[in-house]
């Protein structure tokens, strides 16, 4: 966090061995997952294919059909 939110949130400043070893962690994670191979298969949910609307959808389409008005 940076200092404006750590302190409008109330949290204490962190001691500077525990900021330099979380931000070290996280490059050097980056610096591995830089050499992994692409992944084969999409990660995100919004990328993922849908199983019940393989050829996509309209919006207007979804939902129940409209109600007969007499």
């Amino acid at each position: 966090m940076d200092e404006r939110l750590r302190g409008a949130l109330g949290f204490p400043r962190p001691p500077r061995p525990v900021v330099r070893a979380v931000e070290g962690g996280l490059r050097a994670r980056a610096r591995a997952v830089r050499l992994l191979p692409p992944r084969r298969r999409p990660k995100l949910r919004t990328e993922l294919g849908h199983r019940t609307y393989r050829d996509g959808y309209r919006i207007e389409a979804l939902g129940p059909p409209p109600a007969d008005v007499a």
